[in-house]
């Protein structure tokens, strides 16, 4: 009968545990992101390139287009919002970037040192016309070589009823950050101060172009080329003849 309290067996299990612990933690530090060299060359991740090259095919798509649009009602103070919006482009560098082509064509990235949000205030009748303008704004192309890529539409209601629309591309945000934004727009819009970023996303675009350019990612790659190869494509009938 084997001996369910064997000390040797026991302490054995705890080294292996052990053992695994620390590979897991120094896989995670060698992956964990850290700000780039004040030097390095900043590129755009392999999701900005998707949505760049889309916005080449199609420019001005409002399918990548992020609209939030908020209803205000109480006092605003028009001149804590915009010190707000402008708090937002120094605090996120990817909120004061733009995507200019080079010579060749190809994408580049652009972080200005400074960027003031465009506010625009119009006041109308009612909500249709509110809803024509928030329709209108959030349709309006984006130039991603020229920016800004963050833009806001006050509409006034009335005194103290407004609707408050923030417009920006894709290729600066997702609906993830959304929520981050807002946050950060109404702690700043409070005179508060929201949590200091450790990174900024041009941190993590150096971050991953260096690790889909190491061996890790080469033996990835290399294995799904031999797990694929010799594969027969898949043919899939039709129901009529494609452009």
């Amino acid at each position: 009968m084997t001996d369910l309290k064997d000390p040797a067996r026991d302490a054995a299990r705890q080294a292996l545990i052990a053992q695994r612990l620390r590979r897991r933690q120094a896989a995670a530090t060698a992956a964990r992101i850290t700000p780039r060299p004040p030097d390095a060359e900043v590129p755009l991740s392999y999701a900005q390139e998707r949505v760049w090259f889309m916005d080449q095919l199609a420019p001005g798509e409002a399918a990548y287009h992020i609209a939030v649009p908020m209803r205000v009602r109480g006092p605003l103070d028009v001149a804590a919002l915009r010190a707000a919006l402008d708090g937002l482009t120094r605090r996120h560098e990817s909120l004061r970037t733009r995507f200019p082509a080079d010579a060749d064509g190809k994408p580049t990235v652009v972080i200005e040192e400074s960027l003031e949000v465009p506010l625009t205030i119009v006041e109308v009748a009612d909500e249709a016309a509110a809803q024509e303008l928030v329709e209108a704004a959030a349709a309006e192309p984006f130039d991603l070589a020229r920016g800004p890529l963050l833009r806001a539409l006050l509409i006034r209601l009335a005194p103290e009823d407004h609707v408050l629309f923030l417009g920006q591309h894709h290729i600066v945000g997702d609906g993830w950050s959304v929520d981050v934004l807002l946050r950060d727009l109404v702690t700043l819009y409070r005179g508060g101060e929201p949590p200091a970023l450790p990174v900024q996303y041009g941190d993590f675009a150096v971050w991953e172009a260096r690790e889909l350019a190491g061996p890790a990612a080469q033996g990835h790659l290399e294995w799904w080329k031999q797990r694929l190869d010799g594969i027969t494509p898949l043919e899939l009938p039709l129901d009529l003849p494609r452009p």
